[in-house]
């Protein structure tokens, strides 16, 4: 579960996708090493910079908590200029640059269980 700020940036595939290798990566004992990557920016006709979180740019290394792990890969994962100025952003500039984001990740069943 989460508000529109996620959604925004990542489609629900991609974030059950983050999820996923968050849970195979946990299930390994070990954060995966990250080789940060550029940005990709997209522009709009007036300008506008936005972008789209994807697999081939999430770092999986918050392997304490899945909601983490998922917001900062939706906030470019291993783009991390764009993770850091995304959330370093003070208000009230932020609200032009990031909606708020609220994340809730739930488990219906034990996933560490076989």
């Amino acid at each position: 579960m989460a508000s529109d700020g996620l959604w925004d940036v990542i489609s629900n595939e991609n974030a059950v996708a983050c999820v996923s290798q968050w849970l195979k990566q946990k299930a390994k004992s070990g954060p995966k090493r990250v080789i940060g990557a550029g940005s990709n920016w997209d522009y709009d006709e007036n300008g506008y910079a936005s972008y789209k979180a994807t697999p081939e740019y999430f770092a999986i290394e918050d392997l304490d908590n899945a909601a983490v792990c998922l917001l900062k890969n939706a906030l470019g994962g291993t783009r991390r200029d764009m993770v850091q100025g995304l959330l370093t952003t003070p208000a009230p500039v932020s609200r032009n640059i990031r909606d708020d984001i609220t994340i809730q990740v739930i488990f219906f069943k034990d996933p560490y269980k076989r």
